[in-house]
């Protein structure tokens, strides 16, 4: 197998999204840019420099649609709880299946390659307590999922002191990931995309902050990204100031890093099988140095 640059990883990601995008219209199902997708879109016209992922948001009646319906075959595949028996997330993936990354402790991700995140937007009360009320409880869910699965050989579980560990240690003898996903995904589907005035994305660490009116939602438009349109939700500028406040100023160059620092990209080559790889890898983590570039 073959390490890939930041560059090639960057390709693979458009490659996903252009092939995304294409089964998206065929099917007549919208979908937004979203997170650093979105802004390096508004701000840069594509990638933002530092970074190389995608990620997309789209409707829960939406979500369901592409659930049903993505190709179950080729290199690009689904992953969702629909298609994977007890799968890590709440939201769908798609993913490179000749790729696999390595993570930043050196541990090979066994179900993973390049990905394309799919995030769900879910209904929230109109009464202001009750919305607030949820969104603590979806807080306390994503935190509670994010506890359990943190490895403990990361440096974090340790800097964050004994308390940290503590909660983490007993979370971990009393429930297990699968115990926080039923949960998080039955309070997501609590209220209806379509029954009130607010909608919100519960994937991500931002909370109350990707809250949206429902009218975010009610018309999409074409926004150009490395070179290719894609579909962009009417409420874009009020997600980005949620998000990111004054979106268009760069952040200062001690915060230029990806969320990835440290994972490396392998390509798999011809003939090669993802277990046969990955059991190759840990043979040879150990003496063969970091500069190397092939296994």
């Amino acid at each position: 197998m073959i390490k890939l640059d930041s560059a090639q990883s960057r390709q693979i990601n458009l490659d996903m999204l252009i092939y995304f995008d294409e089964i998206c219209r065929k099917n007549h199902i919208r979908y937004s840019l979203t997170g650093g997708t979105l802004l390096g879109a508004v701000r840069h016209g594509g990638f933002i420099p530092w970074d190389d992922d995608v990620d997309v948001f789209m409707t829960r009646p939406e979500f369901d649609r592409l659930d049903r319906i993505f190709p179950r075959e080729g290199r690009f595949v689904w992953q969702s709880r629909t298609r994977i028996p007890r799968y890590e997330y709440v939201y769908g993936r798609v993913m490179d299946s000749r790729t696999i990354i390595m993570e930043a402790g050196g541990l090979p991700s066994e179900g993973k390659g390049v990905f394309l995140d799919v995030c769900v937007v879910d209904g929230l009360p109109d009464n202001k307590f009750l919305r607030k009320a949820h969104i603590t409880y979806m807080k306390y869910l994503y935190k509670g999922r994010r506890t359990v699965i943190t490895d403990p050989g990361q440096t974090d579980y340790y800097e964050k002191g004994l308390a940290h560990r503590i909660i983490k240690d007993t979370l971990n003898r009393t429930t297990d990931l699968e115990f926080w996903q039923k949960r998080m995904e039955k309070a997501m589907k609590r209220y209806p995309f379509n029954g009130g005035g607010y909608v919100g994305n519960f994937c991500s660490q931002y909370g109350a902050r990707e809250m949206l009116h429902r009218t975010a939602f009610s018309s999409y438009q074409e926004m150009t990204f490395e070179g290719h349109s894609f579909m962009v939700c009417r409420g874009w500028e009020e997600y980005l100031k949620n998000i990111y406040g004054n979106y268009m100023q760069l952040p200062p160059p001690e915060k230029r890093v990806s969320n990835h620092g440290g994972d490396s990209v392998w390509l798999m080559e011809e003939g090669e099988t993802r277990e046969e790889c990955i059991r190759q890898y840990r043979s040879k983590k150990t003496d063969s140095g970091k500069g190397q570039k092939k296994v």
